[in-house]
C-alpha cells in the first residue's frame, strides 16, 4: 500500500519532503473510515479498500494534494 499511496502523494516531490507512510496516516488521507486496530481481519479489510481507491486514483491520474510547509525556513515562492 505504501508504494501506491506514496506514487499518488508524493510521487513528484522534491528531496527532503517529509514523508508519512503509516497505515492510519494513509487510512485517514483517503478519509476511510476508522476500524478495529490490531486485529487481522480488519487490518486485511482495510488494505482492500485502500487498494481499491489508489488503484482508481491511478487508472485515473488522479494526485492527492500535498499541503504546503509553514515551518519557518520551509522552501516556498513568493
Amino acid at each position: 500500500m505504501s508504494h501506491a499511496y506514496y506514487d499518488r502523494k508524493y510521487g513528484n516531490t522534491p528531496p527532503g519532503t517529509c514523508v508519512d507512510l503509516r497505515y492510519a496516516a494513509i487510512r485517514a488521507d483517503l478519509k476511510l473510515p476508522t476500524r478495529a486496530q490490531h486485529d487481522a481481519f480488519e487490518d486485511a479489510l482495510g488494505a482492500a479498500k485502500m487498494y481499491l481507491v489508489l488503484e482508481d486514483m491511478r487508472e485515473r491520474s488522479v494526485r492527492l494534494p500535498r499541503q504546503r510547509s509553514d515551518l519557518p525556513g520551509a522552501f516556498s515562492i513568493a
